[in-house]
């Protein structure tokens, strides 16, 4: 009898056991669930504070042109095409706000585009970077303490550079060197920065300059801009 007891008591309790860790399992499932989700909300809030606080640091910073001499209309970016992505960007300022073609685009860092398409409320940005067989952008580049005429023809976007050609002057030029607008279109006024010169190379025939240029301006990833109004 003692035996069977002892035996009845043995199953009782594992059946406890079993019937705690039943009730235990799902739990701390439940529980490792909501742990991963926490983390995952954490991380995805925390990205999205960075993205703000840089945001926020982009605008300060496009603030400051307010002391240049450039009447300027401030706009955001709403659209950009995925597939033409260095191609053209959509802002919210339109004919309401005085915006109309052909106007430059600038940001604190340097030259951003030119107003192509404007409707009452937006403008399209066709971006330095653009393949357009017009988007041929005339430029100083430093040399020799001087400047010298180039034309900015192509942008690589797997180098981050923008080509400049037609530098037939038997000058110096070095790595680092200042690139900025010529002033010779009615479009972009002189001396808005575009890039550095990060390599220097002659054409197949050594006569003139190839330039690699990368722009001041991240121009992938870019949220607030100015409108050169005037």
């Amino acid at each position: 009898f003692g035996r069977t007891a002892h035996t009845r008591s043995t199953a009782m309790h594992i059946a406890a056991v079993l019937s705690l860790e039943d009730k235990l399992i799902p739990a701390a499932k439940k529980l490792i669930a909501t742990f991963v989700r926490l983390e995952e909300e954490n991380e995805k809030l925390q990205k999205e504070n960075n993205a703000l606080k840089k945001e926020i640091k982009e605008l300060k910073k496009l603030l400051e042109l307010k002391n240049t001499n450039y009447k300027l209309k401030y706009a955001s970016v709403i659209s950009r095409n995925t597939k033409d992505y260095f191609e053209e960007v959509i802002i919210d300022v339109g004919k309401k706000d005085g915006i109309k073609e052909n106007l430059a685009v600038i940001t604190k860092d340097g030259l951003i585009g030119k107003i192509i398409k404007v409707t009452n409320k937006t403008s399209t940005v066709r971006l330095i970077t653009s393949s357009n067989i017009y988007n041929k952008i005339s430029v100083n580049i430093e040399a020799d303490n001087k400047s010298v005429t180039g034309i900015i023809t192509n942008y690589d976007s797997l180098t981050n550079s923008l080509t400049i050609e037609g530098i037939t002057e038997n000058v110096n030029i070095q790595t680092g060197s200042l690139v900025t607008t010529t002033g010779l279109s009615d479009i972009y006024p002189s001396g808005i920065l575009v890039g550095r010169v990060s390599r220097v190379m002659k054409d197949n025939f050594d006569l003139a300059y190839i330039l690699k240029v990368e722009p001041t301006e991240n121009l992938s990833s870019f949220h607030y801009v100015a409108v050169i109004v005037k």
